[in-house]
């Protein structure tokens, strides 16, 4: 058994054992009458406006709650009430005994208003019980409150205007056989409230049910005790207005669930029905209705807006998070999309808006709105809104990739410019040369400078990639372009590096001059990859190079410088170590250049040979290429 089952059960079992001595005359308290006799204006107007209260309780939760739950017993019980309450009210006010001044006549006034609060409230309860529990709307709801209240006016007026047609209720200080008649009648039609509402709580299992019985039942004692006091300061007299009170308070109960809890529920079941679902979204969803008042929202919409749900819920939602904009001028709800949707039923799509968050940063959205209808009857909007922040962030992003990417496209022109420079000439014939950056600008410098009695050649590899690298590659270019010896090349590119470049960066570089009449080719080296003398009529290699450190390391070195006479048909291979240098190979050796020159053709153009020789190189590493490319191949 529920708890509450038990407490409505150990109520009608105390009020019994008290109604029933009080009822065969017995005194609950010994010279209880005395009291009450010298005391009992003051008791009867404390016991009537605590019931008036009630009742009036009653009314107000059925005007704060009827757009809630407008169900026609519900209205009905509430909108009776306002003429029951105004009844008890002036059925207290019209008491004459305040006056002391008790004949025949002195309570005219105030047994009929009783009577008609009594006769109000039975007839209302038998609708509340009897009654379908339907919807009715918001019209037939408001005219139902008008109807009550002009029949509270109309039965008033008539009893202050025509007292003296109604017949006599009260007569030489004890009600008359027609009032204890009409309060045995309000008996009857309690019973008949008591029997309905078991068999509807027996059938449904609902609460409010359980109240109205307990409410009747209470009702139906205070009633049988009004008609059979003998005068009005019987302790019946008492019990019957302490059984109403109590009985009010059950049809208060009932009153609260019907209007209050019991829509609630439902709603509460729908709600979280539907939260579920809208929850499992990453968007922002929420609905309001026709005055902009939020109905519900999701989890989404929620965090993103910093609220808690309970404290956004029948607010304006425009005033909270959409009442200024971006640029921070205000923004008025007249000219607000969302508002506007209800209005005119138009969908919209705002590619890009600001909404507010409770602690008052702005949070760019993007949103929809779509107007909520109930049948054609448009009733509210629902708005579906995403957090662009981490788009417009990349958006930022991507144009600052995409100035940076216009400033490294046009590096990149000038260095290949750059590189390109004088590549063209006649006695480049025998030279062939192939570079190819890990990214798009390159890391790798190579550069021809021709001399009446030969060429100047160089390759370099630059500590690391980009705009640096090509600043670098332009200092160097200049150097060569001053035609001094290779090791003067040298000691000008690290004096120069060494002052105005970054101490944690360095550079390999080997530069050579190969004088075309006499064969001879004289080089210096700064750390570089060792260049290959490949000896095609022997099939022998020997390594070029002078030991000397790289660019960098000292302002003021000083390089050396070798000679190596070559024979014709001889190449002489310059390269960096992005070609020899394969991935998690702990092997560094130039094998793979060896093996690519032998398989070559020699006897193909130069730049055939290096581009057969790149090939075979890529086939080695393969995907593994992580580093700058270039191979320069000089045949004798």
């Amino acid at each position: 058994m529920k708890n509450f089952e038990k407490r409505t059960i150990i109520l009608a079992i105390v009020s019994f054992c008290v109604f029933l001595p009080v009822l065969a005359n017995h005194s609950l308290i010994p010279d209880w009458t005395l009291y009450l006799q010298n005391h009992y204006t003051f008791i009867h107007i404390i016991l009537e406006l605590a019931s008036t209260l009630i009742v009036f309780t009653i009314v107000l939760l059925g005007i704060f709650f009827y757009k809630y739950s407008s169900t026609l017993p519900a209205i009905i019980l509430a909108g009776s009430f306002i003429a029951t309450g105004v009844f008890d009210l002036f059925h207290t006010l019209t008491y004459k005994g305040l006056a002391n001044d008790i004949d025949d006549n002195s309570f005219t006034f105030s047994n009929l208003f009783w009577v008609s609060a009594r006769f109000t409230e039975s007839i209302a309860l038998l609708l509340v019980i009897f009654l379908p529990k339907k919807r009715t709307s918001d019209g037939i709801t408001k005219n139902t409150f008008i109807a009550f209240s002009l029949y509270a006016i109309f039965i008033s007026l008539l009893i202050f205007l025509k007292s003296e047609s109604f017949p006599v209720l009260f007569q030489n200080g004890s009600p008359t056989l027609l009032k204890n008649s009409l309060e045995y009648l309000f008996a009857l039609l309690h019973v008949t409230v008591l029997i309905r509402g078991l068999f509807l709580y027996k059938s449904s299992g609902k609460r409010e049910y359980l109240f109205l019985v307990a409410g009747a039942c209470l009702l139906m004692l205070s009633s049988i005790l009004f008609a059979s006091y003998e005068n009005y300061y019987d302790q019946k007299n008492f019990l019957g207005h302490i059984f109403k009170i109590i009985g009010y308070f059950y049809l208060f109960r009932a009153v609260i669930i019907l209007l209050g809890e019991r829509p609630y529920e439902t709603v509460k079941v729908l709600s979280e029905k539907y939260s579920r679902l809208l929850d499992t979204v990453v968007e922002g969803i929420y609905g309001t209705d026709l005055d902009g008042r939020l109905i519900f929202i999701n989890a989404s919409g929620t965090k993103m807006l910093g609220y808690r749900e309970d404290e956004l819920i029948k607010r304006k939602l425009h005033p909270l998070i959409h009442h200024t904009k971006a640029d921070g001028t205000r923004h008025f709800e007249e000219d607000c999309v969302i508002s506007n949707t209800s209005r005119t039923g138009l969908s919209h799509h705002v590619h890009e808006d600001c909404f507010w968050r409770k602690d008052g940063t702005p949070v760019p959205v993007e949103f929809f709105t779509r107007p909520i209808l109930e049948g054609k009857n448009r009733v509210g909007t629902v708005v579906t809104f995403f957090d662009i922040s981490q788009r417009k962030q990349l958006e930022v992003l991507q144009n600052k990739q995409n100035l940076l990417d216009l400033e490294i496209d046009l590096a990149v022109s000038v260095q290949q410019s750059l590189l390109s420079a004088g590549n063209d000439s006649s006695d480049l014939k025998n030279i062939g040369v192939v570079s190819k950056p890990y990214k798009k600008l390159n890391g790798d410098f190579y550069a021809f400078v021709q001399q009446p009695e030969g060429m100047t050649i160089a390759i370099a590899d630059v500590c690391g990639k980009g705009i640096p690298a090509a600043i670098q590659m332009t200092m160097m270019k200049f150097a060569m372009e001053a035609n001094r010896k290779p090791p003067l090349i040298l000691e000008d590119v690290n004096r120069f590096f060494a002052k105005y470049m970054d101490h944690y960066s360095f550079i390999t570089m080997l530069v050579g001059f190969y004088n075309q009449g006499t064969r001879t080719f004289s080089y210096s080296s700064a750390g570089h990859e060792p260049a290959l003398l490949y000896k095609s009529g022997k099939d022998e290699f020997i390594e070029l190079t002078t030991g000397d450190p790289i660019i960098g390391i000292h302002n003021e070195f000083v390089y050396q410088s070798k000679d190596i006479q070559l024979e014709e048909g001889d190449y002489l291979l310059l390269y960096t170590d992005g070609i020899i240098e394969k991935k998690n190979n702990k092997i560094d050796n130039n094998d793979v250049l060896r093996e690519a020159v032998r398989k070559a053709d020699l006897k193909m153009p130069v730049q055939h040979i290096a581009d057969s020789m790149f090939e075979a190189i890529r086939d080695y590493h393969g995907q593994g290429v992580h580093d700058d490319q270039t191979l320069i191949v000089v045949r004798a």
